[in-house]
């Protein structure tokens, strides 16, 4: 299997998952923690190709690792292309289960905020199951509830959409990780 390399992070070129039985195994290290975890929580997420989102990884900074105190990448956060004046999107963000409640997610949020300010987003969104404990994760961040739709799928489950506008980076409500995530990256 041929790899692709972006930045730190090595994945394999979209083109070589083409078929549904590609060998997790042929994988590199960073690829099968992504694919594993969304395995594992598959009854969380919503459907999101791997492909696609192995390319987005791979053609954008897209990707924030969550790491333990040791520096092992335990989860991760993976967004829109960080595009000048545009909407950050949350795509994904996951976290092993036994690592929860520990603050890494929260130091990936605050990542993603240093990552809006700089190409000058005006918000932060993201989509949330209505049914999950996430959402008290997102509104302790300071994310507002701006509406609840139906999911589009099969799946009956209704869909919190949630936004942290750019006068709002400059806080986390859940943890002051940093408290000024301007002064953080050096800007006035």
């Amino acid at each position: 299997m041929k790899f692709t390399p972006t930045k730190n992070v090595l994945l394999p070129s979209t083109r070589h998952l083409q078929s549904a039985y590609t060998s997790l195994y042929a994988l590199n290290e960073d690829a099968r923690l992504i694919i594993n975890l969304m395995r594992d929580e598959a009854d969380k997420l919503g459907f999101i190709p791997i492909p696609s989102l192995l390319k987005l990884i791979n053609e954008a900074d897209s990707l924030i690792w969550q790491r333990d105190d040791h520096g092992h990448k335990i989860g991760y956060l993976i967004h829109s292309a960080p595009k000048y004046r545009s909407t950050l999107h949350v795509h994904l963000t996951v976290v092993e289960i036994d690592k929860r409640r520990r603050k890494h997610a929260t130091r990936a949020v605050a990542q993603l905020i240093n990552k809006a300010y700089k190409c000058e987003s005006p918000e932060i969104r993201l989509r949330c199951a209505a049914d999950l404990q996430a959402n008290l994760f997102w509104q302790e961040l300071g994310f507002q509830l701006i509406a609840t739709i139906p999911n589009t799928t099969k799946n009956q489950r209704l869909i919190n959409v949630y936004e942290l506008p750019r006068n709002a980076f400059k806080q986390i409500a859940h943890e002051l990780i940093i408290p000024n995530p301007i002064k953080a990256i050096g800007e006035p």
